[in-house]
């Protein structure tokens, strides 16, 4: 049944790679900066949301920095979807030393800002890909 996309899909990932194996190295530099600075964007996030309560030395920056990097591991294995209540669990118990009183407040908007998102872009684009992907035409098949 999937043989023929199987086939197709594994002679693509070889004409990807063909392509790729060419490539210079400011070519990947590039990319691996793209990637790095993508993903410390998002896990900066709730520094700056730290920040705009309370000032943090660089040494308190990484800590919370390190923290939300476990933090997100912990979430990609929670059972829950989305991890909820974990989440806001793992918040209270790391954060609390640096926001006090804040600290829901703060985890309501890190989410709002971190997750909910993801979530409104994943409503509008996954039917349309599940349309392409799932339900095309006898004719598209070859």
């Amino acid at each position: 049944k999937w043989k023929h996309d199987a086939q197709e899909y594994g002679n693509q990932i070889i004409e990807a790679s063909k392509e790729l194996s060419g490539k210079r190295w400011t070519y990947w530099a590039s990319i691996i900066f793209a990637t790095i600075f993508i993903w410390s964007s998002r896990y900066l996030m709730l520094n700056a949301l730290i920040s705009a309560y309370v000032p943090l030395s660089l040494d308190n920056h990484v800590i919370v920095f390190a923290r939300q990097v476990i933090m997100w591991i912990v979430m990609m294995i929670s059972p829950t979807p989305g991890s909820s209540g974990t989440a806001e669990f793992f918040f209270g118990q790391f954060f609390t030393q640096f926001l006090d009183g804040y600290t829901f407040v703060t985890s309501i908007l890190w989410r709002l800002l971190s997750y909910y998102p993801y979530l409104i872009l994943g409503a509008i684009f996954l039917p349309r890909w599940i349309r392409q992907v799932f339900f095309k035409k006898g004719k598209d098949r070859g």
